[in-house]
């Protein structure tokens, strides 16, 4: 029996709106384009959002503010 507890995964995806028309950024990926995303180890909330920040910040190179959480599962 392992007695190392289970790391838990948060998956993130990204709406980032274009400034001025009327469409979103996506990334090409391997079945197609998709939206920002990023994994984080640990079990992030919506009022711990630094992670959050510097992901994006690392990942895409821009300051991000979050607006709202989309959906939650």
């Amino acid at each position: 029996m392992s007695t190392t507890s289970p790391v838990w995964q948060a998956n993130y995806h990204a709406i980032i709106f274009h400034p001025t028309e009327a469409s979103v950024l996506m990334l090409a990926g391997n079945d197609g384009w998709v939206l920002p995303s990023f994994q984080l180890e640990a079990q992030e909330h919506m009022n711990h959002i630094e992670p959050i920040f510097k992901a994006m910040r690392q990942q895409l190179g821009i300051d991000t503010t979050i607006l709202y959480c989309a959906y939650r599962s």
